[in-house]
């Protein structure tokens, strides 16, 4: 039987670069506007382009896993970010850019979601979500109930934790958790 490290490695390198380029117009707005003379309507044409195309072809790359297999949907797709990616590089011009970014969107469609496609063919339920875990629940929040978090937090099959904010909503403890979470970091790591 073969590794599958190899392949994870990859599917987590390609997941990483769609991340970076969730985020890349927000960190080089300024150069952006700049050397293409971007509008703000534009930059945020382009920002959102990624996100539209991304949404767009979720069910298809679901269909494509079931029907192609991971391996070829994401070799497809990784080739059409690749593409969307030198698009960008040449881009003169918002319309340029907002095209590439639209490219890049789809060929990341597959990336986050072959990890999970792939994690659950290989492993059983019970060992899905094995890894030690830092919960938080506040008690006020509206849109994610606490019923549901302790729901997770029950069926959850690894080591867990969970720190509790009775007077906080949907933004947990914040900068208190961010201190919990490091606390937590720090014990597990040691």
């Amino acid at each position: 039987m073969t590794s599958k490290l190899p392949l994870i490695l990859l599917l987590v390198a390609v997941t990483c670069l769609s991340q970076f380029y969730r985020v890349s117009n927000s960190v080089i707005a300024p150069e952006l506007v700049r050397d293409l003379g971007l509008s703000a309507r534009q930059l945020g044409w382009a920002g959102s382009a990624f996100f539209f195309a991304l949404f767009a072809v979720q069910l298809p790359v679901g269909l494509w896993f079931d029907r192609f297999g991971a391996r070829l949907t994401v070799s497809v797709v990784s080739v059409i970010a690749a593409a969307g990616s030198v698009w960008i590089a040449y881009a003169a011009n918002a319309t340029d850019l907002i095209v590439g970014r639209t490219i890049v969107g789809l060929g990341c469609a597959a990336s986050f979601m072959s990890v999970v496609f792939l994690c659950a063919r290989w492993f059983e339920p019970g060992r899905l979500a094995t890894a030690p875990a830092l919960f938080s629940v506040g008690l006020s929040d509206v849109t994610c109930p606490p019923s549901t978090v302790y729901a997770a937090y029950n069926r959850y099959q690894g080591a867990k934790d969970i720190r509790v904010y009775p007077y906080n909503g949907h933004e947990g403890g914040q900068a208190d958790h961010s201190r919990e979470q490091l606390d937590w970091l720090r014990k597990l790591f040691g």
